[in-house]
């Protein structure tokens, strides 16, 4: 078994129980990183899980971060952005991308297994990234389909549907 795995086995031997912060806080590793462990060993057979919150995912992020981006320009919201996303564990950079529009780059990705099998998951970032920017984000690229990187274009041109973005 591998030692990450047995380490948690371990934990919730010696704790009872304990939850993907307290894992995390204990083996120095994400929560994503954690969970994935936890549902090789649910898998298994040799752990039972579950959830205690109501939210999961990157769009549930955004509202917290909602009332201190009001009033920012469109490039301290970026900025701000990228700060959120690095909360997070996800390296993330931008950069100016024309006269009104933003690059926004980044080089690691805590759900690119999962978002291999399901590209929806890479919309779920853009819907975080244009919410809290107020732009259009349009993802570029991916990871998850092999890129260096993923990279999202940010611009102030109305979402397709008319509406602002999820």
């Amino acid at each position: 078994m591998q030692t990450t795995r047995q380490q948690i086995l371990d934990f919730v031997r010696e704790h009872g129980e304990g939850s993907v912060r307290d894992l995390g806080a204990h083996l120095h590793l994400t929560p994503t990183g954690v969970r994935q462990h936890l549902a090789i060993l649910q898998r298994e057979g040799l752990l039972d899980s579950h959830e205690l919150r109501g939210h999961v995912g990157r769009p549930a992020l955004a509202a917290p971060h909602i009332p201190a981006l009001q009033g920012l320009s469109a490039e301290e919201r970026v900025q701000a952005t990228c700060a959120v996303m690095r909360e997070q564990d996800v390296v993330a950079s931008w950069e100016r991308d024309g006269d009104a529009g933003f690059l926004l780059v980044s080089t690691t990705c805590p759900f690119r297994d999962v978002a291999a099998g399901h590209p929806a998951v890479c919309a779920m970032d853009a819907a975080l990234i244009g919410r809290l920017t107020g732009l259009r984000a349009e993802q570029r690229s991916t990871l998850a389909a092999g890129a260096a990187c993923c990279a999202y274009r940010l611009t102030p041109e109305p979402m397709p549907t008319g509406g602002r973005p999820a």
